[in-house]
Parts: structure tokens; C-alpha cells; sequence
């Protein structure tokens, strides 16, 4: 994935719940990434990115973007 990695954490379990029943490689190319870089924005291992987390707002109609909001409040607190 890109360089601008936001702090994961929630990220990852509250984007496995918006998916619903996409399967992980629907979503993932939906997203722009790989399977396995989805894989590990679930389990923490990875961060999600800016850029993905505008996808994801885009793909889940999340007016606000909470997914930004999220990851701007991570950085914050160095998680």
C-alpha cells in the first residue's frame, strides 16, 4: 500500500463490519488494494491509508468520512 499510513486499531474491525457480506476479495479490489493488504488492515498488522480510507467512504457512502475521522484521531493519540 502507499506511504501515508494512518494508526489502524478500530479501523480494521469497524471496515470488516461495513463489508457485510462482500467477500474479502470483492471488497479489496473495490478498494484498490490486494486481498492480503486487506487481510491486514483487519488484523492490525497494516494500516489503512488516506487514500483507502476515502475509498472506502466513497464505496460505503459514509457522508463526513469517518474512516478519515478515525485515523486522524489515532495519529493524535500515537496509537
Amino acid at each position: 500500500m502507499k506511504e501515508d499510513f494512518a494508526t489502524e486499531g478500530s479501523v480494521g474491525r469497524e471496515l470488516r463490519v461495513m463489508l457485510g457480506n462482500l467477500t474479502e476479495e470483492t471488497a479489496a479490489s473495490r478498494l484498490g488494494i490486494t486481498k492480503e493488504e486487506l487481510e491486514q488492515i483487519f488484523s492490525g498488522e497494516s494500516k489503512m491509508s488516506k487514500e483507502v480510507a476515502r475509498r472506502a467512504r466513497e464505496l460505503f457512502g459514509t457522508g463526513g468520512s469517518p474512516w478519515l475521522e478515525m485515523i486522524e484521531e489515532a495519529e493524535k493519540s500515537g496509537k
